[in-house]
């Protein structure tokens, strides 16, 4: 009967341990990702999407996702992105979205944008936050700006 309870609580200590070392596997990659976010945004100033999008030489509007029409999926997505002191994204994180496709298919359409950079503070990143709106309109599925909508 010993050996039962000891073979327990060995079982119970591997359990324990494994979890410990979960835990410290998520508390790094927390971590680290606060401080890669927190590395992007050192020296950014901060642009409304009306100032964004006038500086675009290049804008693609996401594609709705085929799944996402498939099961009628729509509404506000809304990513911040930040800009590079030549005009190229340099990630684009969405912030809602009513679902991980429309988050993604935004996301993407973002990383293909480019800014002229000519007028603003050279020596810093630029983020800003973008807004689409996904929604059927008159039975057509369409991806819209804030003024589109």
């Amino acid at each position: 009967m010993s050996t039962d309870y000891f073979g327990g609580f060995q079982e119970a200590s591997k359990q324990l341990a494994r979890a410990k070392n979960i835990f410290h596997a998520l508390i790094i990659l927390i971590f680290g990702s606060l401080l890669g976010a927190f590395s992007i945004m050192a020296a950014t100033a901060s642009v409304d999407q009306p100032t964004l999008r006038a500086m675009a030489v290049h804008i693609e509007k996401p594609t709705y996702p085929k799944h996402a029409l498939e099961m009628h999926v729509t509404g506000v997505v809304v990513v911040r992105v930040v800009v590079d002191t030549k005009g190229a994204p340099l990630g684009a994180r969405a912030l809602q979205a009513p679902s991980d496709e429309l988050a993604h298919a935004t996301e993407q359409a973002i990383m293909k944008w480019r800014i002229d950079r000519r007028d603003s503070a050279r020596g810093d990143k630029l983020s800003g936050l973008v807004t689409f709106y996904f929604e059927e309109i008159g039975g057509t599925y369409q991806v819209l700006f804030p003024e589109e909508f």
